[in-house]
């Protein structure tokens, strides 16, 4: 748990208290899409997740950075191509920075080059927009207990 925590921040979270009845600490997420959209829907389905809570969106490179550095996530869910700097590079500075930072990339094109080069930056993982959601939050859950 990074930080103190007062009975006023849990009573404003509500549902996804940091810490749930059976002692385990929920998974903070920074979601980074260009597509407001796309960052809407992705963030109504993880938060049916109790083991979830959304605690930054960003839609580009440069804005996940500085959310990043203001609300230091556990897991990074960051689309491959945006304005300005895309996942692949912001990935690449977060892990610098980051290392503990667990970066799952996601995109739309199931694409050899942009997983290895995804991977290469130091994304944990790489998630294809359209597959079932299951297998994202179970790559999460992945993710997150190799940061942890």
């Amino acid at each position: 748990m990074r930080g103190t925590v007062s009975f006023s921040d849990v009573m404003d979270l509500g549902y996804n208290a940091l810490y749930k009845a059976d002692g385990m600490e929920t998974i903070s997420i920074l979601l980074v899409d260009d597509s407001e959209s796309v960052i809407e829907n992705l963030k109504a389905v993880l938060e049916m997740d109790r083991d979830i809570r959304i605690v930054g969106k960003a839609k580009n490179g440069i804005e996940a950075l500085e959310k990043a550095k203001a609300v230091l996530p556990s897991v990074v869910i960051m689309d491959v191509r945006m304005p300005e700097m895309d996942g692949i590079e912001a990935t690449r500075y977060l892990k610098e920075r980051y290392p503990e930072m667990g970066i799952i990339l996601f995109s739309v094109d199931d694409n050899t080059h942009f997983r290895l080069e995804g991977l290469r930056s130091g994304a944990s993982d790489y998630y294809v927009k359209g597959r079932p959601t299951n297998e994202l939050l179970a790559m999460i859950k992945r993710v997150y207990s190799k940061v942890m």
